[in-house]
């Protein structure tokens, strides 16, 4: 789009592999599994976040066809989402070189903005979706 001549506002990428390599990070889910009423269903205490993806895939699907995901499975996605987004899930992952990389591609991002205080739009995009 930029070679178009189109106006692009700044923008970095954060690789497919990245992602995956963050996903696969084995961390303490005991903060997680005490918001699930069924926690104790998960066979770990420790594992990754794709374990738990997998878990939540594998559950029974919805009983409404017009329904995408089961009750049990919103429940733990969104048990999952909180998880992701708060402190015990940072805290564990603060300091380990992926975090570093992130932090770097943020950084990057914040030095190009046209303001300090600009908002930072996030997209995800599946893989091989574009």
């Amino acid at each position: 789009m930029q070679k178009a001549g189109l106006a692009v506002p700044p923008f970095r990428c954060i690789e497919t592999g990245t992602v995956q390599a963050l996903e696969n990070i084995l961390l303490d889910l005991r903060p997680m599994l005490v918001t699930v009423n069924d926690g104790h269903e998960f066979p770990h205490k420790t594992a990754s976040l794709a374990a738990v993806k997998h878990f939540i895939i594998e559950m029974e699907p919805a009983r409404n066809l017009s329904d995408k995901l089961s009750e049990k499975q919103q429940r733990w996605l969104n048990a999952l989402a909180s998880f992701i987004a708060g402190p015990s899930c940072y805290q564990q992952i603060r300091t380990l070189s992926i975090a570093d990389t992130i932090r770097t591609i943020h950084q990057d991002l914040c030095a190009h903005l046209p303001q300090p205080d600009s908002p930072i739009i996030v997209r995800s995009s599946g893989v091989a979706e574009d």
